[in-house]
């Protein structure tokens, strides 16, 4: 073997053990959060006058998902819920006929999954579809956690509208005072791979713990069209 070579070789090896000495004792846990589309859905809406009350409108809805899957209107009021044949959820709600930013939810605790949308006092049907896929995994390496979230098999339909957002939402608050997130959070967004569109997140749990910090931190998907009746989809999914 000539010198050349033998010195490569050696900084090889060098270059492994450093590696390895670096590594010992930090080894990653990787859990799978979700790999699929959204599990609420699809979600038929069917809006008309209220009978017998002047200047009301009135919206059916009817929709899959987990049992334990929940409808509020204006994100605080609950909205009776019922079961029919298929396994479907099927509830009615009312709402002025002005209000052109009425806001119905539906969510599911099981899933850590809400999709948010806005219905106009239009008389019509319309429905919403599961829309693209959403991996999530965390891997924790010592103290650090790491969200990774996979945007992928996006639908081109049309009545899914043309424009299409996602993100991360996160407040850290210690008490009642906001925190900046920067000083906790390093986020990566709109990584391109094979996969899809890549968003990471990474952050000391250790630390927020330490310093007494809560954090609420979401990734929302949404979705803004031209159709009169539903102009605005958001679909978010619980991180932390």
């Amino acid at each position: 073997m000539s010198a050349t070579a033998m010195r490569i070789l050696q900084l090889c090896l060098s270059i492994c053990v450093v590696i390895l000495f670096c590594d010992r004792g930090k080894t990653s846990n990787t859990t799978t959060l979700r790999s699929r589309k959204p599990t609420i859905g699809p979600v038929f809406l069917m809006v008309s006058r209220s009978p017998n009350k002047p200047n009301v409108m009135q919206v059916l809805i009817r929709f899959s998902g987990p049992p334990d899957t929940l409808a509020h209107a204006e994100l605080y009021d609950d909205l009776d819920t019922f079961q029919v044949s298929g396994g479907d959820f099927v509830s009615v709600v009312d709402f002025e006929e002005g209000n052109e930013n009425f806001i119905l939810v539906l969510k599911s605790e099981a899933t850590s999954e809400r999709v948010i949308f806005n219905v106009r006092p239009v008389i019509g049907s319309y429905k919403i579809n599961p829309n693209c896929n959403i991996d999530i995994t965390s891997a924790d390496v010592g103290e650090i956690t790491t969200y990774t979230i996979v945007v992928s098999e996006c639908p081109r339909e049309e009545t899914e509208g043309k424009l299409k957002q996602w993100g991360l939402w996160h407040k850290l608050f210690k008490g009642r005072k906001h925190i900046p997130s920067a000083d906790y959070l390093t986020i990566e967004k709109n990584q391109q791979s094979t996969l899809g569109n890549v968003t990471t997140v990474s952050f000391n749990r250790s630390s927020l713990m330490n310093s007494n910090v809560d954090m609420l931190l979401t990734f929302y998907l949404s979705t803004y069209s031209q159709d009169t009746l539903v102009p605005w989809i958001e679909w978010n999914y619980i991180l932390d």
